[in-house]
């Protein structure tokens, strides 16, 4: 690799296979049907029950009753076959137990088809793809039918669920929005929810897939949510909130900021996680269902199953670490083993996806809701920021883990924020913390997980007793990583700018500050960038040793040199690119901006290219003012190795908003002012070398000493485009 960078003024070197169900996740076989009890309905009709318990007939009459009286109404049809775990079953095992559902659901609908006069389209018939069910809008008619169908073990009631309604980051553990130095990085979370405002400044970038799913359904005045009013989408934007003139069509974009939101000031609990937002709600303008808040939205359990099926298609695409479900109905004193969303969920943690649940805001002491009730799902409950369990929040002996709830403050759609209590808000933070135990340890099944998060929480005790862990992240991602390699990384310069086709070289710095061998580590480009890049070690004088593009092991405590070199394929417009370091036993390195951070422009024509370099008083690469209203200072050459032109030189904070104010002088080699303003513009030629004085003047506020953030840049400019740029810490009492 050839190296156009000539002086280095300085350098600051700053599935595994898959587990064994156990016991509280396996599937429970079919019951065989017991025909002894009948059931009279209204119109004179009878069928009868299968396996029937008292609460069970008592079930069916109410679902006749409600029949009857609405002519159709949302139901799901569990039916008679055994589904296996596929995590269990080979790829022609798999296909074959699809098959097999496929064809059992198309029976009975055909059947059923063939007595009612309507196809499936007229019967609102949803079907899924590994639970074994489908859900239909039916009459009462159609339920007899299908309670006597010898291939339907049940029918049930397709339950409508409300949902419940970042300061509480450093409680569990965060420092800065990590935990050990782990972001959730590399791992994604989804969110069943009302939608999220992937446009919001605390969201933007999140978002890397969507859909819908809501229902029409006119017996209970309900209109779907997706765009055009469909059933179900997957296009782009379908994920997003309902219309905030809804009451509640704010929660999931407040729950995703919990989860995973970022920004200069505050983030959420895995800050570098990625989102996939599923909108599962529907609109109800029936004041009989809504009471006095009509319309509103609620989502059936049909619509947030199909969701999770989804879900569970996408693991091959995503890395999904869980889901967070922030709704539910019901009160359940144990688990609710018959709940028609177990199989998915059982599906979805044994192929490694936690599907993580609100226990609900009844207040109950021994109950609660449904999903959360279902063996395989976290159960979630709400703590106060004293460590003290929410009044609102259910619990019951099967209660998984408690987490904040109250008073969390998060975004709302549009630009602004707002704080909620809830267990909604407690259920984002462990499907938060999921994603950062899963970016420590990839192999983590979510048995492994759960137990880490109870054992290394803080026991907290409700009024019967009941003794729940309250999440401390920190202490899990230590207890659950064991000894770790831990890397931090520098880039120097810190922008260049060349032609088409050119390659721009750099310097990096990986350190490894953890007590083990971070493994064959190595370079890369995010996805997106019109350029290839390769790489090689250098020695601590850095020249070049190794092989190119071959990753390399570093010790724990030792600092590798790498030069690398991008080379782009088209035209770019500056583009600051969070450059990939990674090691097969580390998280990826964070990304800071201007610490990192690589920024690259190219054009047809060779532009200025400014090597610049900047130093401070102190030589550690921090510019320390004496107060809160002192002066400080950083000095800057820079030396063009490329054309000559025009360029605008500024100063700036990157847009953190620190209480300074800048201003850039020129000078000569011996630091003799030359001329000094907000911005200087002035002709460089080829291979000339410009020095630059950044002064900061306090406005009479601290500046935490926080390297990776606060920060001060200069940059270069030519024709609009960053052509150069070198970047100091800064700290003021």
């Amino acid at each position: 690799m050839s190296i156009s960078i000539s002086v280095i003024l300085a350098f600051v070197a700053v599935f595994a296979a898959m587990p064994t169900p156990s016991a509280n996740n396996a599937i429970d076989p079919p019951v065989a049907p017991n025909k002894s009890a009948e059931l009279k309905t209204k119109t004179g009709q009878s069928a009868d029950l299968r396996g029937s318990p008292p609460e069970k007939a008592s079930a069916h009459r109410e679902l006749l009753d409600q029949a009857h009286s609405l002519g159709r109404i949302p139901v799901i049809v569990k039916l008679k076959t055994w589904v296996q775990p596929e995590s269990m079953l080979d790829d022609d095992g798999i296909v074959q137990q699809r098959e097999a559902l496929s064809t059992i659901q198309q029976r009975v609908l055909d059947e059923l088809s063939s007595r009612n006069g309507r196809d499936q389209a007229a019967m609102g018939i949803k079907r899924f793809a590994l639970t074994p069910a489908f859900a239909m809008q039916a009459s009462e008619s159609d339920i007899l039918e299908l309670l006597a169908h010898p291939d339907v073990i049940d029918v049930v009631e397709d339950s409508i669920m409300l949902p419940f309604l970042m300061d509480s980051v450093p409680l569990i553990g965060g420092l800065d929005g990590a935990f050990l130095g782990y972001t959730g990085l590399g791992q994604v979370v989804a969110i069943l929810d009302t939608g999220v405002d992937k446009n919001h400044p605390f969201l933007k970038g999140k978002v890397i897939s969507e859909a819908c799913y809501s229902s029409n359904v006119p017996a209970l005045g309900a209109t779907s949510l997706c765009p055009g009013g469909v059933s179900e989408s997957t296009a782009d934007g379908s994920g997003v909130n309902c219309p905030i003139t809804l009451a509640g069509c704010d929660h999931g974009t407040h729950v995703a900021g919990i989860v995973a939101g970022r920004s200069t000031n505050a983030s959420g609990v895995a800050r570098d996680a990625d989102i996939i937002a599923a909108q599962v709600f529907s609109r109800f303008d029936s004041a009989s269902f809504c009471g006095i808040a009509a319309p509103c939205i609620a989502t059936f359990t049909s619509d947030s199953l199909r969701a999770l099926e989804r879900i569970y298609l996408l693991r091959t695409s995503y890395p999904i670490a869980a889901i967070n479900m922030s709704l539910g109905s019901g009160a359940f004193q144990d688990p609710c083993n018959d709940d028609a969303r177990r199989t998915i969920i059982d599906q979805l943690r044994s192929a490694g996806i936690a599907t993580v649940a609100a226990s609900g805001n009844e207040g109950y002491a021994n109950a609660m809701s449904a999903p959360a009730c279902v063996p395989s799902a976290i159960s979630v409950g709400s703590t106060t920021k004293a460590d003290q369990i929410s009044g609102f929040s259910n619990s019951a002996y099967f209660l998984d883990l408690l987490a904040p709830g109250a008073s969390i403050y998060s975004a709302v759609p549009g630009t602004g924020y707002a704080s909620k209590s809830g267990t909604s808000m407690a259920t984002p933070h462990v499907a938060g913390a999921w994603a950062v135990i899963k970016s420590a340890q990839p192999a983590a099944d979510p048995d492994a997980i759960l137990n880490m998060l109870k054992s290394t929480g803080i026991a907290l005790t409700d009024v019967n007793d009941i003794t729940t862990s309250r999440i401390q992240v920190d202490r899990a991602v230590d207890e659950i990583a064991g000894p770790q390699a831990t890397i931090n990384t520098a880039v120097l310069p810190y922008a260049r700018a060349v032609a088409i086709a050119e390659t721009a070289t750099a310097f990096a710095s990986v350190i490894n500050s953890g007590d083990t061998t971070a493994l064959s580590c190595l370079i890369a480009l995010p996805t997106g960038i019109p350029a290839t890049l390769s790489y090689q070690t250098t020695t601590a004088a850095n020249v070049l040793t190794g092989t190119p593009n071959t990753p390399v092991d570093i010790a724990a405590g030792a600092t590798q040199g790498f030069v690398f070199g991008i080379t782009p394929s088209q035209s770019m417009a500056a583009t600051e690119i969070p450059l990939v370091f990674d090691c097969t036993n580390t998280a990826p390195a964070p990304s800071h901006p201007g610490l990192n951070t690589f920024i690259l422009s190219a054009a047809a024509i060779a532009p200025p290219d400014l090597l610049a370099i900047g130093v401070t008083p102190s030589g550690d690469g921090v510019v320390r003012l004496p107060s809160s209203t002192g002066i400080g200072f950083f000095a800057t050459a820079a030396v063009n190795i490329g054309s000559a032109g025009t360029v605008t030189v500024s100063a700036d904070d990157g847009g953190r908003g620190l209480p300074l104010t800048l201003r850039v002088c020129e000078t000569t080699p011996a630091g003799e002012w030359i001329v000094c303003g907000n911005s200087l513009t002035r002709l460089v030629g080829a291979d000339q070398t410009a020095y630059f004085t950044v002064f900061a003047t306090g406005t009479g506020q601290p500046i935490a000493f926080d390297p990776a953030n606060n920060r001060l840049f200069l940059r270069f400019a030519s024709n609009g485009t960053t052509v150069g740029a070198t970047n100091v810490a800064v700290t003021a009492p």
